[in-house]
């Protein structure tokens, strides 16, 4: 069992803390929460996010029918899941490639919910490559 954080500690403000985007999502795609960090790396407002579907965030919508296949994924299996990679279109339209980690938390009792860790890797193969060269 994990043990809780200690007294005084606001979960939410621990997850808004981290470095990395957190969103919390609902089994249907509907995000609920979405920490500080996510905002400067989309360029969304939380009011703009909240409320509305993960899918609308996605770029290709041609992709869809492999994102609906990869949620319920993702919904049959509980825990941690491996990564997956999507492109998502900020808020000015530019599109940036998103690596999730995501935890199917549903049946967790306090939590009930997906937890996406994100993590902006756009460029990060020509990163790799410019490495490699040197």
């Amino acid at each position: 069992m994990t043990p809780a954080p200690p007294p005084g500690i606001d979960a939410l403000a621990l997850l808004g803390a981290l470095p990395d985007p957190v969103v919390l999502v609902e089994a249907d795609g509907t995000i609920r929460w979405v920490s500080p960090a996510s905002l400067p790396a989309l360029g969304w407002e939380g009011h703009d996010l909240v409320g509305r579907s993960a899918f609308d965030l996605f770029a290709k919508e041609v992709n869809r029918d492999l994102h609906l296949e990869a949620l319920a994924e993702l919904l049959a299996t509980p825990g941690l899941n491996p990564p997956l990679t999507v492109t998502v279109v900020g808020a000015d339209g530019a599109l940036r490639e998103i690596e999730l980690s995501v935890c199917n938390a549903l049946d967790q009792p306090g939590i009930g919910l997906l937890v996406a860790s994100c993590r902006d890797v756009t460029g990060r193969e020509t990163v790799h490559e410019e490495l490699r060269q040197r």
